[in-house]
C-alpha cells in the first residue's frame, strides 16, 4: 500500500492514533473548565514577570514577521489569565480572550490594566463549542493564536483555529514526553496497574499537518521547568478530579487510593510537582 505522507489525511488518521495511547488519556485531566477552575487563583503565582517577558519576546517574534500591527484583530484560543492577550493588546491589537474556565478569566479581568480595556473582549466559552459561520468568525481574525491551551487536542480544533484567521496563526504546545511531575505519573501506575507509556506529546502531528495543509511555519523549541506547590488539601481536590477525567472513574475506590498516595507523599503539609520538558510553537501566515 503507498503511503503519502505530504497528505492532510495521513497527518489526520496518525494523530486521532495517538488519541489511543496514554498520552492522550493524561492529557484528558487538564480538558475539563472545572480543573482550570481550581488553579486559577495560584496559577503562575511567582513566576509573574517571567510569564510577561516571555509573552513579550512571542508578541515581538510575531511582530518582526509582520503578523501583527495597530488595529489588528486578534483571537486568543485559551487566553487564561491573559498574559499574552496583554502584551498583544499593549501593541495596539483588538483581542478576542476566549476561555472556557470562569476562574482563569476572572483572573483575567482583575488582572487586567486599566489602559487595556477598550482592547480586550473577554469570552467564556470551550473552543469546541464555537460555531465559527454563526459568530461571523470565517477568516476573519487577522492573527489567531493558542499558547499552551488544551483547545487545540485533535485535528479538527486545529483546523477550525486556521478555518478562523484571515493571516496568520501563532500555536505553542508541549513537544516532548517528559510533562508529568513523578506524582502524576506514580498515580498513573498505582491507578492503571502499569507505568504510563508517554511517548510523545502530538506536536509532531500538529506540525506536519500544518505543513501537509500547504504551510511552512517557523518553528521555535525551548526547554522549560517549573514547580508548583501546593496544600494537601489543594493536590487531593485536584488530582481526585484530574484522573477522574483521566479514567472516566468517580469511585470510592479510586479517590481512596489517591488520598492515600497523597497523605504519603505530602511533606509539611505540602505537595510539590517538579514539571519538565520542551515547548514548540509554530508561527505561519494564512491564504
Amino acid at each position: 500500500m503507498t503511503v503519502d505522507i505530504r497528505s492532510s489525511q495521513f497527518w489526520i488518521d496518525q494523530w486521532h492514533n495517538h488519541i489511543q495511547g496514554d498520552t492522550a488519556a493524561m492529557s484528558k485531566g487538564y480538558s475539563t473548565p472545572e480543573f482550570w477552575d481550581g488553579r486559577a487563583e495560584e496559577y503562575y503565582q511567582g513566576h509573574e514577570e517571567e510569564g510577561r517577558i516571555e509573552a513579550e519576546e512571542t508578541t515581538d517574534r510575531i511582530e518582526r514577521y509582520g503578523y501583527l500591527s495597530n488595529g489588528a484583530e486578534v483571537l486568543d484560543i485559551g487566553c487564561g489569565t491573559g498574559t499574552l492577550a496583554f502584551a498583544l493588546a499593549r501593541r495596539g491589537a483588538k483581542v478576542t480572550a476566549l476561555d472556557f474556565s470562569s476562574g482563569m478569566l476572572k483572573r483575567l479581568i482583575d488582572d487586567m490594566p486599566q489602559e487595556l480595556k477598550n482592547n480586550i473582549t473577554v469570552l467564556q466559552s470551550g473552543w469546541d463549542e464555537i460555531d465559527l459561520e454563526k459568530r461571523g468568525w470565517e477568516n476573519t481574525f487577522d492573527l489567531v493564536v493558542s499558547n499552551m491551551s488544551p483547545a487545540i487536542h485533535d485535528p479538527a480544533t486545529l483546523q477550525k483555529m486556521v478555518s478562523a484567521s484571515s493571516k496568520a496563526c501563532y500555536l505553542k504546545a508541549w513537544v516532548t514526553r517528559k510533562r508529568h511531575s513523578a506524582v502524576q505519573e506514580d498515580i498513573w501506575k498505582l491507578l492503571a496497574g502499569k507505568p504510563l507509556e508517554d511517548r510523545h506529546a502530538p506536536f509532531p502531528y500538529m506540525l506536519n499537518l500544518v505543513m501537509a495543509m500547504g504551510y511552512f511555519p517557523d518553528v521555535l523549541y525551548k526547554k522549560i521547568e517549573f514547580t508548583t506547590n501546593m496544600t494537601l488539601d489543594k493536590a487531593l481536590t485536584e488530582h481526585i478530579h484530574y484522573f477522574s477525567t483521566v479514567f472516566g472513574d468517580t469511585s470510592h475506590d479510586l479517590e481512596g487510593k489517591i488520598i492515600a498516595y497523597l497523605k504519603q507523599a505530602a511533606q509539611d503539609g505540602m505537595i510539590d510537582e517538579t514539571i519538565t520538558g520542551r515547548t514548540g510553537s509554530l508561527l505561519w501566515p494564512v491564504g
